[in-house]
């Protein structure tokens, strides 16, 4: 039960930190876009 609990809160865990990594790469990607589409 206890390894359950750990699995589930280490899941948990790289759940959000890919949802933040994904976003601040999101953006990146929409700002770099901007500057290269602005003359």
């Amino acid at each position: 039960m206890a390894s359950r609990c750990v699995l589930l809160v280490q899941w948990l865990i790289a759940h959000c930190l890919a949802g933040r990594i994904s976003q601040v790469l999101a953006q990146t990607i929409r700002n770099l876009y901007q500057e290269f589409r602005t003359p």
